[in-house]
């Protein structure tokens, strides 16, 4: 397995705060990721040395609203920051606002949350350095 897909893993069972999350991958060479759910769970990482990495879940299934509301997934979003969702629980309340992506630069501390349509979508800084 690939060192960042073991660093994500400890982040999950070690259950570390996103900021710290970021940071780490950062240190070891994440410029970005991009997860999508609209068909298939997937995720892709680029690094610095221009490696892709690329994580599949085809167990996680949901379906995506046709109807977009910010509002909606950024309550959904603050709820999972407070602890109240599991992450499949928070992707499912994102499907449920018409969210289907998101891309995590790593360099900016930025996540930017993707509608099904390109001029749906919103940006959120994270906290850290």
């Amino acid at each position: 397995m690939h060192p960042v897909l073991n660093l994500i893993q400890q982040a999950k069972d070690e259950q570390w705060p996103f900021p710290q999350t970021l940071s780490r991958l950062r240190d070891a060479g994440v410029l970005y990721y991009h997860v999508t759910w609209g068909d298939d769970y997937k995720t892709v990482f680029q690094l610095t040395d221009n490696t892709r990495i690329e994580e599949n879940h085809p167990e996680f299934d949901t379906e995506v609203a046709s109807h977009y509301s910010e509002q909606a997934a950024k309550i959904a979003l603050h709820e999972h920051q407070q602890g109240k969702t599991t992450y499949p629980e928070w992707l499912n309340e994102m499907a449920r606002a018409g969210v289907n992506a998101y891309r995590v630069d790593a360099n900016k501390r930025t996540v930017t949350y993707f509608g099904i349509n390109s001029e749906n979508y919103f940006v959120e800084e994270v906290p850290g350095e």
